[in-house]
């Protein structure tokens, strides 16, 4: 609420990372009542672009309130880590959304052609793994998506390097996966989709846990 009024005050916007160490839309019973007062809340801050994750899109239409999809701060997302969970794409963009629907290529795990759900899908976020246990990154499917995201209008999002990350089949050093100055040039790429109903704003994140 402090955000909300703060934005209001200074007219302008912040993005909400909703819950970004969960799923929004894990279907527990325990975790109805939190999820009604998120509906709430996100209803009560129209001044605030909210971001939806989940692995689950059905959820979309079973639990959030057809109302709440309507709104243009509201942005639904779903997580694709390679081809094998496209299949999210196809509910996402069948969603009667007015907010930009976005993906989260991330930890990409391999290829991923998204030019079927293109431009209907306005933003994909594209990032390594972090971790003692993770999965080679690959910098050309950064680059694939990067530039299916030109041809077709979206906005790329690169987020971080992988900490096992691949450059033509070598092992890229990695000192630092968030910081951009250590990556290549092409890949320091940051943007965020047009949503008319908004102005440029800056992506905030909650807390962990939170």
């Amino acid at each position: 609420m402090k955000w909300n009024r703060k934005a209001t005050a200074t007219a302008t916007r912040a993005r909400v990372f909703c819950a970004s160490m969960a799923d929004v839309l894990e279907d527990r019973d325990d975790l109805r009542p939190h999820r009604e007062r998120l509906w709430r809340l996100i209803a009560e801050t129209p001044a605030l672009d909210w971001l939806l994750l989940t692995k689950r899109p059905v959820g979309y239409r079973t639990m959030l309130p057809p109302a709440l999809l309507a709104l243009p701060n509201v942005w639904p997302g779903v997580t694709v880590e390679c081809a094998d969970y496209t299949w999210r794409l196809d509910h996402l963009v069948k969603l009667p959304a007015a907010g930009p629907r976005w993906v989260s290529y991330e930890p990409a795990l391999a290829p991923v052609d998204f030019t079927p759900w293109l431009p209907a899908v306005s933003w994909i976020i594209v990032g390594g793994e972090s971790g003692s246990q993770a999965r080679p990154f690959d910098l050309a499917w950064a680059r694939q998506t990067i530039a299916q995201c030109r041809a077709a209008g979206a906005a790329p999002f690169v987020k971080q390097m992988g900490i096992r990350t691949m450059e033509d089949g070598q092992w890229f050093p990695v000192k630092d996966i968030h910081d951009l100055s250590l990556w290549p040039a092409d890949l320091r790429i940051r943007e965020y989709p047009i949503n008319p109903a908004t102005v440029a704003p800056e992506l905030t994140s909650t807390p962990e846990g939170s």
